[in-house]
């Protein structure tokens, strides 16, 4: 089920599409989470993508590609599959952050619900903190 509230990122402010292939490995070692910066534990199975610039491929001799790679946790993932239609990498939490206070902290609660727990307790966290915002500048 889609949520009904999607987060649209201005993906158009990139300089440039990337063309990204994704993985899910088990960490070797601990490895940063590009979004909310935790450390992916060894063993933990995290999201893994690589890719260059688009028409980058065309333009520059392969061994000059300026590779990007990111590490995503799940938890991280799972905010982005169930919030975003684009999106900007290493920007999720902040625009997530920005919507739920344009939206005075509301969302839908199948969104919420189908979120990991960690993903869960974040959203909520901000909720939360959009809600406490709103009550401070009712009081005064």
């Amino acid at each position: 089920m889609e949520c009904s509230c999607v987060v649209d990122a201005p993906v158009e402010e990139c300089e440039f599409g990337l063309d990204m292939a994704k993985s899910y490995p088990v960490a070797l070692e601990p490895q940063k989470c590009c979004e909310c910066g935790r450390q992916i534990e060894a063993m933990e199975t995290y999201l893994h993508e690589k890719g260059i610039p688009e028409g980058e491929e065309d333009e520059v001799p392969e061994g000059e590609w300026d590779w990007h790679e990111y590490n995503t946790c799940l938890d991280c993932k799972s905010i982005r599959d169930q919030f975003f239609n684009g999106f900007i990498y290493t920007m999720i939490l902040h625009d997530l952050y920005l919507f739920l206070d344009e939206s005075d902290g509301s969302t839908n609660e199948e969104c919420i619900a189908a979120l990991t727990p960690r993903a869960r307790e974040i959203v909520c966290s901000y909720v939360e903190d959009i809600w406490q915002k709103i009550e401070k500048e009712e009081q005064g």
